[in-house]
């Protein structure tokens, strides 16, 4: 449980609990290490996160696979009202399960979906359906591009003020969320209204003192007729939410057709892993080969595309991208296809979270 230090950090002192929220630290455990001598000792994990000053309690929980154990664990949490809601998946190997929880499942964004077996990335891409259908919102934290560390490494020598409340877990030094960050922005592409939720974290974050000198930025989908009246309406309604964001921008250019580049280079990404029609398996994760001539998947794909092509030309210098999840709901047996969307959506990106809220309501009005 110590290795998974770095997530609950995140989720405690980092943006979401704040260490003053009730938190579940779970732990998912195949049934081969259960029945073996590696299994782990719960009362040695209890007292860590004891010593750790982290509010939290403890379940352990034997499933057949990641899938299962996973949505076991988001049916059965909680009670009533009182229920988990958001599913945050952070960087590999760790995996937030709901508001306030830790949970020991798979990676973030699974980094070797290409070459991982496709049984495992069936069920990652399943997790994040099923949380989908308990009503759960799904953030998945994708580690930055290669290089990005040095060059976005920040030097100051600010004193770590510790604060009443906040927890002593030790983290590496080269953790975002545990580095005082430079003077920087969070990117927000909030493409699709879910609740509020992909703007109240980034939120949340900047509030935190090591992302002080991180401003928000805003990035709407917008039409080409009217683009300053829509980003004042979007500046009246953040102030009605109370949050302080230094910039909005209306891209209309997003909603434009992919380059002839950026298409060639998912088409091939997305070649690798078509089936052929005559050796279609149902139990495969592989792309069945009559998606490609579906008129409706090819127009999301493009968008992904395009989406990932626009916050590129925007983004790279941020601290943090924040981006609406894709959650469709027609792609059975075709979990790889999904995978393309994320890689293309993220992909040579500063830190990015990709996330989507449930629908429901996260921000209330100030009158």
């Amino acid at each position: 449980m110590q290795r998974y230090a770095s997530a609950i950090e995140y989720v405690t002192v980092g943006c979401i609990t704040k260490n003053s929220s009730m938190m579940v630290c779970g732990n998912i455990i195949s049934r081969v290490i259960a029945s073996s001598e590696n299994c782990p000792d719960q009362k040695s994990i209890r007292k860590w996160i004891l010593q750790c000053r982290v509010k939290s309690f403890y379940a352990q929980l034997v499933a057949n696979d990641y899938r299962e154990g996973a949505a076991c664990l988001m049916q059965i949490t909680g009670l009533g009202k009182f229920r988990p809601n958001i599913v945050i998946m952070g960087e590999s190997p760790n995996l937030v399960l709901s508001q306030y929880k830790h949970r020991k499942l798979d990676v973030g964004y699974k980094e070797d979906w290409r070459t991982a077996d496709p049984k495992h990335v069936k069920d990652y891409v399943n997790v994040i359906f099923d949380a989908c259908d308990f009503d759960c919102a799904v953030c998945i934290f994708r580690h930055p591009r290669e290089n990005w560390r040095d060059e976005k490494t920040c030097t100051s020598k600010k004193k770590r003020r510790y604060r009443h409340g906040e927890n002593v877990i030790q983290i590496a030094g080269d953790h975002i969320f545990g580095r005082v960050q430079p003077t920087s922005t969070i990117d927000i592409w909030w493409l699709y209204d879910d609740g509020g939720l992909t703007v109240l974290i980034p939120h949340l974050i900047s509030l935190n003192w090591r992302w002080e000198n991180c401003k928000l930025r805003v990035f709407i989908s917008g039409s080409r007729s009217n683009p300053e009246d829509q980003r004042k309406q979007m500046i009246e309604l953040l102030k009605k939410f109370r949050v302080e964001v230094d910039h909005v921008r209306i891209v209309p250019e997003i909603i434009n057709r992919p380059s002839d580049e950026a298409w060639e280079d998912y088409t091939a990404m997305q070649q690798q892993f078509i089936i052929p029609d005559e050796d279609q398996n149902p139990t495969q994760a592989f792309i069945p080969e009559e998606h490609l001539h579906d008129q409706k998947l090819n127009r999301l794909s493009k968008r992904q595309v395009r989406i990932g092509e626009t916050i590129r030309s925007y983004s790279r210098e941020a601290s943090m991208v924040v981006v609406n999840l894709p959650v469709p709901r027609n792609l059975d047996h075709a979990h790889y296809q999904y995978m393309c969307w994320l890689e293309t959506l993220s992909k040579e990106l500063p830190p990015t979270i990709i996330m989507r809220g449930n629908q429901e309501n996260v921000m209330t009005f100030y009158t």
